[in-house]
């Protein structure tokens, strides 16, 4: 590795504030700063439109530069080592990936109004922006809508690539607290592969000898995982009539291949529309994952420890 790589024990945080979301963004990254070496990195990148020349961009530079110290002091507020950092763009989400690889961020949370409210001209939370930073960022990336609960009773996760959903579960148990459950909702089409599917998830996920265990244990705060395999043809329906009983779900990428297609499909927009909680959007890098990552991720689950 090269001398200028960040060391493995850090653990490096890019938070996209906006002045309506910079508070739970910040409550999320103190949640996912874990490691002890932990920086984040409040970057709030000020679009300019193709007719504004940069040397008129002074208003927007100081509205920018108030959401920018506003979330440093925050967030040394809870804890955290805070850094800064303003950019103006013509493309707010090529900005967000150049700074991703400038400062070798192992992950990215953002803020999104959702499917369904009004989006300002000047707000980065554009679907096309948040699909450009997915498709050509290479982070972890955490998207959320609303807030998170204290303490999340009620985790669903519904779970179809075992990849992606173990990074769901790295993230549901950052979030959750003593008293939460977390529950894998994995949806198939036929009775006849209920069981092979399930087995195949719970080993993608957990690994190979907690594939016929119907819950498992996170190693670090002992939080239950439960799975529960649903035979239904309609997979979009099934996932909005059991996130009804949630207080936070979580959602993983479609895919592997980030270029072939968006990451968060109709699926995701259809749930996000018709699910009011709080939702997290989450996607593992596709890279080849830093070592400070596999720390994140990489965490061992148990069995219920023997009375």
């Amino acid at each position: 590795s090269s001398s200028t790589s960040a060391p493995p024990s850090t653990y490096k945080i890019l938070v996209e504030p906006c002045p309506s979301s910079t508070a739970p963004l910040l409550d999320l990254s103190r949640r996912l700063a874990t490691i002890d070496e932990t920086e984040v990195t409040a970057l709030h990148v000020v679009g300019l439109p193709e007719q504004l020349p940069y040397a008129s961009a002074g208003r927007f530079t100081q509205d920018g530069r108030m959401v920018v110290d506003q979330a440093i002091n925050q967030s040394r507020e809870l804890g955290l080592t805070t850094s800064g950092l303003l950019r103006l763009s013509r493309s707010p989400g090529q900005s967000i990936v150049e700074t991703i690889r400038e400062r070798d961020i192992t992950t990215l949370v953002m803020g999104w109004g959702g499917p369904r409210r009004s989006r300002s001209m000047r707000s980065l939370m554009l679907g096309t922006e948040i699909d450009h930073v997915l498709s050509r960022a290479d982070a972890n990336t955490i998207v959320l809508r609303g807030e998170i609960p204290e303490t999340p009773k009620h985790i669903i996760i519904p779970a179809a690539n075992p990849r992606q959903s173990r990074y769901a579960v790295a993230v549901a148990e950052a979030v959750a607290g003593t008293e939460s459950k977390i529950e894998l909702l994995h949806i198939v089409r036929h009775q006849r592969d209920a069981e092979s599917s399930q087995r195949t998830l719970m080993a993608g996920i957990f690994g190979e000898d907690m594939a016929d265990l119907p819950s498992v244990y996170t190693e670090r705060k002992r939080i239950e995982v439960t799975v529960r395999t649903q035979v239904s043809t309609h997979v979009i329906p099934s996932i909005i009539e059991a996130s009804s009983l949630a207080d936070l779900v979580i959602l993983g990428a479609a895919k592997e291949t980030w270029l072939q297609r968006r990451s968060f499909s109709t699926l995701h927009t259809t749930v996000a529309s018709r699910y009011d909680g709080p939702l997290l959007l989450v996607k593992l890098r596709s890279g080849r994952a830093r070592f400070a990552t596999q720390q994140v991720v990489d965490f061992f689950l148990s069995r219920e420890p023997e009375a």
